[in-house]
């Protein structure tokens, strides 16, 4: 049987129906390989590329792996469930369009906070046997090397966590002043956007609640934070948001913003300061790293699919490129001030007119 799958994918203005047919003809087993443990999914997923930050001032190679957004059943209750896809290689991962890409596979296994292939089994090898198929995928990915323009007014919802063991160390209104320039920060997130864009690019913050003070938004979640993966309290920070404010985070802002508390420990990022979706709606910063404006617009810049500036060829000159900031991210507060490179500059639409 051709098997098509469909996915909802939400936006600011309504929920678009996209259907994906899986590539090349041909048909996927009707049965599961075998194993011994985990949970098989139910549905396709979407497959997002994240990108991290971890060491400032680092020269070592980035490091990024591949995740998938579950839906349907599997989500099990939840809005959002984001988990690594454990074992993918990574030149298949970086050459598979992120957010748009659909693993479509009824042979994945979710187990804990990971998904991954039946025990004994090889990407390459199932792939070719047609038992996993991506739709969707790019010829000519990365899409970060096209043009994408950014322009308008976009709202950004900063949800600020708070655990039972551990809470974000910056208080809401100090983040709204550093991110927004809310109490007359002279360089914030959105002033240099600002100021880089030519205004053609503007972050303000969501407008949606009461209860949401100047764009930022305390979440009280359950989970312990001590030794926690950040993935997993990001998801749970935006569940316990969405419960709260009574709506999907999507329905009131175009970027989120996760704050996440000191003591986190990532299997997949060593050492993390951010990371963000490539081409999403989130970015995620280990407690003092959502304060400083050039990890705010470094993680902002890969959720509008910008990729790292290098300065030379190689995985250790991923970040080396110090012109714009795409490169380092910085622990100051006011400082610097900086904008993209000039390549990155007109691949986001700002000075097409000019090139």
């Amino acid at each position: 049987r051709t098997v098509t799958f469909k996915s909802m994918k939400e936006t600011l203005y309504g929920t678009i129906l996209f259907a994906f047919v899986a590539k090349g003809g041909g048909t996927l087993s009707e049965s599961h390989l075998s194993d011994s443990a985990g949970q098989y999914l139910t549905n396709s997923c979407v497959l997002w590329r994240a990108v991290c930050e971890y060491g400032e001032y680092s020269i070592n190679q980035a490091e990024s792996s591949c995740f998938c957004d579950l839906k349907g059943e599997d989500l099990d209750g939840d809005m959002y469930k984001m988990l690594e896809i454990d074992g993918m290689p990574q030149d298949m991962c970086e050459n598979l369009k992120s957010g748009e890409t659909e693993i479509l596979s009824n042979n994945l296994i979710f187990e804990g906070n990971k998904l991954r292939l039946p025990s004994n089994n090889d990407w390459d090898v199932l792939l070719s046997q047609n038992e996993i198929r991506f739709a969707n995928d790019a010829e000519n990915y990365p899409s970060t090397r096209r043009l994408q323009i950014q322009t308008g007014v976009k709202y950004v919802l900063v949800l600020r966590g708070k655990g039972p063991d551990a809470e974000v160390t910056i208080p809401e209104a100090e983040l709204a002043d550093d991110i927004f320039g809310t109490d007359g920060d002279p360089l914030s997130m959105s002033s240099q956007y600002a100021a880089c864009s030519y205004d053609q690019l503007q972050f303000v913050p969501t407008i949606y609640s009461s209860i949401i003070t100047n764009g930022v938004y305390t979440v009280n979640i359950a989970d312990t934070i001590t030794g926690a993966s950040p993935n997993d309290i990001m998801n749970s920070m935006k569940n316990t948001a969405a419960t709260e404010l009574g709506a999907s985070l999507s329905t009131f802002a175009d970027y989120i913003m996760c704050c996440v508390p000191p003591g986190t420990i990532s299997s997949t990022f060593s050492s993390w300061l951010a990371y963000a979706y490539i081409n999403s709606d989130t970015s995620v910063y280990n407690d003092v790293w959502c304060k400083y404006p050039s990890a705010q617009m470094h993680e902002i810049g890969h959720n509008l699919n910008l990729a790292h500036s290098a300065a030379f060829s190689g995985p250790s000159f991923e970040y080396q490129d110090i012109s714009g900031l795409m490169g380092y991210s910085y622990s100051q507060d006011d400082s610097p001030s900086m904008c993209f490179n000039g390549p990155k500059t007109y691949q986001l639409g700002w000075v097409s007119n000019y090139h």
